[in-house]
C-alpha cells in the first residue's frame, strides 16, 4: 500500500460565496491522491506544495478522528 502515489489537483466547478454577504471567495480545488484507494482533500488552495502536502497527511494519518468530527460512526478499512 502507498508503494506508488499520483497526486492531481482540478478546480471543482462551483464558486464558493461567503455566509454572510454571498460575495464570491473563488472555486475550490480538489487535491486527490490515489492508490488502490481515492482518498482526497478540498482546499481552496490553488495547486501547491501545500495542497499537496496536506493531501499526502491525510493519506497517510488515521481516519478515526476525521470521521468522529464528521459525526460518521463506521470503521475506516486499512492501516
Amino acid at each position: 500500500m502507498l508503494q506508488q502515489v499520483q497526486i492531481d489537483h482540478t478546480p471543482v466547478d462551483l464558486e464558493v460565496v461567503d455566509e454572510r454577504h454571498r460575495l464570491p471567495i473563488g472555486r475550490p480545488y480538489v487535491t486527490a491522491a490515489i492508490d488502490v484507494a481515492s482518498r482526497c482533500v478540498v482546499t481552496l488552495e490553488a495547486p501547491s506544495a501545500l495542497s499537496a502536502g496536506l493531501c499526502l497527511a491525510h493519506t497517510v494519518c488515521d481516519k478515526r478522528p476525521w470521521l468522529e468530527r464528521l459525526g460518521v460512526e463506521a470503521v475506516w478499512p486499512g492501516r
